[in-house]
């Protein structure tokens, strides 16, 4: 899920990493030379981090699967408990997954922007750290109800190993006719 959305707006056309590399020299004194090669720098170590999230994302999105209905057929649970596991436990393989990548991109993009904001100019927006937040937010919001479910089930679920990787949430969810 935050995988997909990360890789749409990394290979879009108008993906951040075009946004990154047209926008260098927007701000700082033009006939600095210390002022041109750092920010040169910071965008260079942006991109890699781009590129470096871009694969990740991908190899993610290749790990995802739809998880047997049989897989839960020993665990008892209210479909509403069900839903609301499956909902934090596949956020959380998500963000997991690219956990990595995605730190490093947060911080070349805020080293970016701090050399911007260290020369009074205006820094390129990376919208992908904006994403990247609201999915770990997302995810804490799950997990405040994920905690309501009984601690038995999560012990349960959280040794089936296959709800660790990033895995379909909606076609596994169909397939326990949970929605």
């Amino acid at each position: 899920m935050v995988a997909e959305l990360i890789k749409r707006l990394l290979l879009g056309s108008s993906g951040l990493f075009s946004l990154v590399i047209s926008s260098a020299g927007v701000a700082g004194p033009a006939n600095d030379p210390q002022h041109n090669a750092t920010i040169i720098a910071a965008h260079a170590q942006l991109a890699a981090a781009t590129r470096e999230l871009e694969v990740r994302t991908s190899e993610c999105d290749g790990m995802r699967e739809t998880l047997p209905p049989e897989l839960f057929s020993n665990i008892s649970a209210s479909d509403d408990e069900l839903r609301t596991s499956l909902a934090y436990l596949s956020i959380r393989a998500d963000n997991q997954c690219v956990k990595h990548e995605a730190a490093q991109f947060v911080v070349a993009a805020l080293l970016l922007e701090g050399q911007f904001d260290r020369n009074g100019g205006t820094a390129p927006h990376a919208p992908m750290t904006t994403l990247i937040m609201e999915s770990l937010q997302t995810e804490i919001e799950r997990l405040t109800q994920y905690r309501q479910v009984s601690a038995d089930l999560r012990r349960e679920l959280e040794r089936i190993d296959r709800l660790n990787k990033p895995f379909n949430l909606i076609e596994t969810a169909r397939g326990l006719e949970l929605y």
